[in-house]
């Protein structure tokens, strides 16, 4: 019983510096909308990178007239934000779950035939699968949880970079 409440603890405490975490990130993307003078809308596409990944809130901030730099850093900061959870999640869920514990390992063996490449695979797939499926592809296959974080942060840093920045130019191409 001592056990069971002192994993539950750990579990609680892992929650809470995974609130902490995302609620960090999320501040400081809306402090940066904030020192645009433009807090709504900065919270807008806060809201669009949470819900639908960052990619489409790159293009949101493009559409909604932000600097490229500052677009693409809003987007992937508020992406950033609910990683921890996901991570968290997949470790307390998998082990309570056989029949998920199965098919992670079916997953695993599968992947194994692709170990050379580790988690360099998420840097030109994250972007086509997002952030969230990837940290829970890593995490499924059993990649390091640092290692798997930095190449989807990676993906997410160029693909958003490259949406921001290819937008606005485009963008400037036809309102001249």
């Amino acid at each position: 019983m001592a056990n069971l409440k002192r994993n539950s603890e750990l579990t609680m405490r892992r929650l809470a510096g995974a609130l902490a975490i995302g609620v960090a990130v999320i501040l400081v993307a809306l402090y940066w909308a904030d020192r645009l003078h433009r807090l709504a809308v900065g919270a807008s596409l806060v809201g669009t990178s949470l819900i639908l990944e960052a990619q489409p809130a790159a293009v949101a901030a493009v559409a909604l007239g932000f600097p490229p730099l500052s677009g693409a850093a809003i987007s992937i900061l508020a992406n950033l934000a609910p990683l921890p959870f996901i991570w968290i999640g997949l470790d307390e869920l998998l082990p309570r779950w056989p029949w998920a514990a199965r098919k992670v390992l079916r997953a695993r063996a599968t992947a194994e035939r692709y170990g050379r490449y580790g988690v360099l695979v998420f840097i030109p797939l994250a972007p086509f699968f997002g952030a969230y499926a990837s940290i829970a592809i890593g995490h499924s296959l059993g990649f390091r949880p640092s290692s798997t974080f930095w190449a989807t942060f990676a993906a997410m840093v160029w693909s958003v970079v490259a949406i921001t920045y290819g937008g606005d130019w485009v963008a400037h191409l036809f309102v001249r």
